[in-house]
């Protein structure tokens, strides 16, 4: 998760309107969006991979994650 942290950072910081993606050739793309916030009302982060099967766009996998942006707490 600290990646995922140095990403954000670079990236401005979190924002509820977040929606990043990275190209990594060979790798599938890599896109960071901002999604609803969780169970403990700490906003919510979507990471995943993203690989086209049959025509449609696929997560391969996706991990939410609830991220404390005050303390830079990423919480499983």
């Amino acid at each position: 998760m600290q990646t995922i942290l140095q990403i954000l950072e670079r990236a401005g910081g979190y924002r509820p309107t977040l929606s990043l993606k990275i190209e990594n050739p060979p790798y599938m793309p890599l896109v960071i969006e901002a999604i609803e916030p969780g169970p403990l009302g700490l906003p919510g982060l979507s990471v995943a991979h993203y690989g086209e099967q049959n025509g449609d766009l696929m997560r391969d996998p996706e991990m939410l994650r609830a991220v404390a942006t005050q303390r830079k707490l990423a919480l499983p």
